[in-house]
């Protein structure tokens, strides 16, 4: 969790404001118009998590590197047979 605003700062600030804009302005829309029922809130709710989804691609990679496995055969001892 502690990573999660230094990727924000090297990935695409912009485009996550642009996102965070346009969703808040569709849920503020659908609460006006509809007051009070309970599709607006699930509507809301679905926007929410649609944002969550497509905002992590303008997020900066991890950076720690990611562990991949040795092949099969090979030892990371450096032993020689």
């Amino acid at each position: 969790m502690a990573e999660i605003p230094a990727r924000i700062r090297r990935g695409h600030p912009l485009r996550i404001l642009l996102r965070a804009a346009v969703i808040a302005g569709l849920c503020l829309t659908l609460l006006t118009v509809s007051p009070g029922s309970s599709i607006a809130g699930f509507a809301v709710v679905v926007l929410a998590f649609l944002f969550v989804v497509y905002a992590r691609q303008d997020l900066a990679p991890l950076s720690r590197p990611v562990r991949r496995k040795e092949p099969a055969g090979k030892s990371t001892a450096g032993e020689e047979e």
